[in-house]
């Protein structure tokens, strides 16, 4: 049972996508959980802090392929994929029932620099690197539970070179952001 199935037993949402997306297919979202996105990049490739109802899903194609699990806002953008992920911590407390999870995410990959490049302002990418502090927070219980999603990422824009009668230098810019959503379910 994936991480997703055993939080959100029981709420099984597809949601089919027909709009517009970096794939060039429709796309179906499984284990859907509706909530809100804020993206925020300064540097480079500079993205105003930006929030937007989305979804954290299970994506697949509409012939039912598995394209990854992660971030598409409901207007159809799919922002990013988680590339991997880790469990750092779970506690089930038998009394109650209440558990939790952190997990290390990463989603620094081919999405993420699409949304950004088509999305940033002067964005032509040459290095993009996940942070060691990007984390997801999961509570859940019988009832329902929350999640609390933060990936943050840097990195440098292509170098641009100059030069003049005198001197030849070059400049590779540097951007950082993060990928925040945070979403509640409930089971009742």
């Amino acid at each position: 049972m994936n991480r997703i199935e055993k939080l959100i037993s029981g709420l099984a949402f597809v949601i089919p996508c027909l709009m517009a997306s970096t794939h060039a297919n429709a796309f179906i979202l499984k284990q859907a959980l509706a909530g809100k996105e804020t993206i925020e990049v300064a540097g480079a490739c500079a993205i105003p802090k930006t929030t937007v109802n989305a979804y954290l899903a299970d994506i697949y194609t509409d012939a039912d392929v598995l394209i990854g699990h992660g971030i598409v806002t409901t207007t159809g953008n799919l922002v990013a994929l988680e590339e991997s992920h880790s469990q750092l911590r779970y506690k089930n407390i038998l009394a109650t029932g209440a558990k939790s999870s952190i997990d290390s995410v990463d989603i620094v990959g081919d999405t993420l620099q699409a949304f950004l490049t088509a999305n940033g302002s002067n964005c032509d990418i040459d290095t993009l690197q996940s942070t060691l502090n990007s984390k997801a927070a999961y509570q859940w219980s019988g009832a329902g539970g929350k999640v609390n999603y933060n990936a943050g990422f840097g990195g440098h824009v292509k170098k641009l070179c100059y030069s003049s009668s005198t001197q030849e230098y070059c400049t590779a810019e540097k951007f950082v952001g993060r990928v925040h959503f945070k979403g509640i379910w409930s089971n009742i």
